[in-house]
């Protein structure tokens, strides 16, 4: 995991049992292409949550996690291209949306997420992402 990152996550319960063929194999099947430092992430911490920084909270889901949560949200049928990887605890969730390359990074509200004039762009990296919200508060 980069320095960078790594400095901005010194209040977080990091994710154990990380699985690097599963990364992998959810990426593909999700259709995604991680970004290399969101990559190193979860092969190193598998997810995880805390506030980022001195700013706003975020919870990274597991691999595991993100297939299974995306189901849930239906996210295929309200916000197709999306692929939802974490949330703000609260209402927000955090998406790559695939329809662009690089992807990029959208906060998304989570009821209601079919309106694209709400989202809000992170970026397209996890290192943008976490400045963006260590910037929040």
């Amino acid at each position: 995991m980069d320095d960078a990152i790594r400095s901005k996550l010194t209040k977080w319960s990091l994710g154990a049992d990380p699985d690097p063929k599963l990364v992998a194999e959810v990426s593909r099947r999700l259709g995604i292409d991680l970004p290399p430092d969101h990559q190193a992430f979860l092969q190193e911490a598998n997810g995880g949550e805390g506030f980022v920084g001195s700013g706003g909270y975020l919870r990274l889901w597991p691999v595991k996690e993100i297939e299974i949560r995306n189901s849930e949200l239906q996210v295929s049928e309200f916000a197709p291209g999306l692929v939802f990887f974490g949330t703000d605890g609260a209402g927000e969730g955090y998406a790559f949306d695939t329809r662009v390359r690089p992807h990029r990074i959208v906060q998304v509200p989570l009821i209601g997420m079919s309106d694209e004039r709400d989202w809000i762009d992170n970026g397209d990296t996890l290192a943008e992402l976490l400045d963006r919200i260590s910037q929040q508060g």
